[in-house]
This record gives structure tokens, sequence and C-alpha cells, in this order.
């Protein structure tokens, strides 16, 4: 049971570790085995998408021209 909580406790902390040490060494396979990129991408890219739109003033675009513009 003690080593189940250890586990459980230490476990977020060796693959933060384990990243840590992909990323010093340059090593991009690890670091693909840790990270889910077609899922990170599909997180953030809503939130950049807002992000923008707010930034240039297209969060409700009016016409096409608008729309294809934050679309690009």
């Amino acid at each position: 049971s003690v080593v189940f909580l250890f586990s459980w406790f230490v476990s977020p902390y060796w693959v933060v570790y384990q990243i840590q040490q992909a990323v010093d060494q340059n090593q991009p396979g690890k670091i693909s085995r840790y990270i889910d990129f077609p899922a990170v991408r599909s997180s953030l890219q809503p939130q950049v998408e807002a992000m923008l739109n707010q930034k240039l003033g297209t969060a409700q675009p009016d016409n096409f021209i608008e729309k294809f513009g934050a679309r690009l």
C-alpha cells in the first residue's frame, strides 16, 4: 500500500524529469513518447484562434472576406 502511494505520488515528477532529460539531450523521439501532439494541437487551436480574433478585432466577422482572413 505504501509502495503504491509512493509511486502514485512520484510518477508525475518522474515523467517530467524524463521529458526534461530528453529536451536537454535533444531527443525528439523520447519527447514524443510522453506528449500526445495531436491532442495538444486540437486543444490549443481554438484557444489560439480566439486570442487572435480578439487581438485583431475579428471576433464576429461580418462578411466573407473577414471570415476568410480570420481563418487564414
